[in-house]
């Protein structure tokens, strides 16, 4: 089970600087932060977005 603990920073929103080197142009453009706090945001905000502008029901499912 210690392979699935949280390796990262402890305070939730201080940013990995492994990955922060990594971000791309869409990434930067898009403000995306890369701590616990700031990977979660940019999922649930996906999802959001995803869901709720998609009229098809198959990519819509997908999210699920």
């Amino acid at each position: 089970m210690d392979e699935f603990m949280w390796d990262g920073p402890e305070d939730s929103d201080e940013e990995i600087p492994e990955m922060a080197a990594q971000k791309t142009e869409w990434e930067e453009y898009r403000g995306v932060k890369f701590s616990r706090k700031g990977i979660i945001e940019v999922i649930e905000s996906t999802l959001a977005h995803e869901s709720s502008t998609s009229s098809d029901f198959k990519t819509s499912k997908l999210w699920e």
